[in-house]
């Protein structure tokens, strides 16, 4: 008599599957296409950045109040694709002063700049500026 052990019946395991790496699959594809989105977007400014050029600057003096200021005027036009351009004021009276500015220009657009230097009424009686654009 052959006898056959028998052994006890287990139930079968069931096995979860998780969903974690699909939802984190799904997640990443979507950051990456935020992120070449957002590079292409900025790739125009990037390959035809502007270039700013100064047409035109003068100067001028008055009071604000009772304080004596000179005016920096300037007139910028890009000859280059649209960007960020960062124009800078630089005025020597008595002592250095420095400022600037940051403008958004489309390609071929023309803008005008004033600024605003507070200085001392005698502290100059002879003074010299500049103003320099770049692309920022």
């Amino acid at each position: 008599m052959s006898s056959q052990t028998q052994s006890p019946s287990t139930p079968p395991v069931k096995v979860k599957e998780s969903r974690w790496p699909l939802y984190t699959a799904v997640i990443l594809a979507v950051i990456a296409l935020i992120l070449i989105g957002v590079y292409a977007l900025n790739l125009p400014s990037k390959l035809n950045p502007p270039r700013p050029e100064i047409i035109s600057m003068n100067s001028h003096e008055g009071f604000v109040g009772l304080n004596y200021v000179i005016y920096v005027d300037a007139t910028i036009r890009n000859n280059g694709g649209e960007g960020w351009v960062k124009v800078i004021a630089e005025l020597w009276c008595g002592g250095y002063e420095k400022q600037e500015q940051k403008i958004y220009m489309k390609a071929g657009e023309t803008q005008n700049i004033r600024f605003t230097f507070d200085v001392r009424l005698f502290q100059c009686f002879s003074y010299k500026y500049s103003v320099n654009a770049v692309p920022a």
